[in-house]
Formats: structure tokens, sequence, C-alpha cells
């Protein structure tokens, strides 16, 4: 099987944002949802509100398509608890610090707080 075109990826993310707040919401249909997420409030020590707004960051994030927000994810498969095998070596201090301005600059830019 081929790889999900990331335009597909990042459509089934919206999607996925959009149950989020049905069950966030308490609408009936998303109860099964609701009572998951409530799972994962427990093993992880965060509400559904805030793994929601979680989810929407990395939306957002996701839609500004720059190379700053490549570098962003290079750093996420970086991080302590994830598995080995990130292509290449972290990206340094400063790298990261300007890839976040510039993803915030592009979030001002569309309208994102």
């Amino acid at each position: 099987m081929g790889a999900v075109p990331a335009r597909m990826e990042l459509d089934y993310l919206w999607q996925d944002l959009a149950a989020f707040r049905r069950a966030q919401a308490g609408e009936p249909e998303a109860a099964d949802l609701r009572e998951l997420l409530g799972s994962v409030e427990e093993g992880l020590d965060r509400t559904v509100e805030q793994v929601t707004k979680d989810v929407q960051r990395v939306a957002a994030m996701l839609m500004l398509d720059i190379p700053a927000v490549r570098t962003l994810a290079a750093a996420a498969l970086h991080s302590p608890g994830l598995p080995s095998g990130a292509p290449g070596p972290p990206p340094d201090a400063a790298a990261l610090r300007e890839a976040l301005d510039q993803v915030r600059a592009g979030w001002a830019a569309a309208g994102i707080r």
C-alpha cells in the first residue's frame, strides 16, 4: 500500500479535530469518543479540552506547510520517549527558536492565535 498524500492526512486530522469538538460539546453521537478521551485524560493527566487544543495547534501548524514546520517536526522525532530512527541529528536550539518564530508569524498572518 502506498503512502497517503499529505493533503489527505491533513484532511483526516481536521476530521479528527471536528470529532473531538463534538465529543467535547457532549453531542450524543460522540459519546463513545468522549468516553475514550476520558480514558486518555486519566492516562495523560490532560483534559479532553486540552487534547482538542493540542490537535488544533498541530493541524494549524501543518497547514502552513513551510520549512519551519518540518524543522519542528524533526525536533519532535528526536524527543525523549519516541522511538529512535529519526533521520539526521536533531535541529539545534537556535534553529528551533527561528522555526517557532516563523510558525508563530505564519499563524498570526492566518489569524490563528
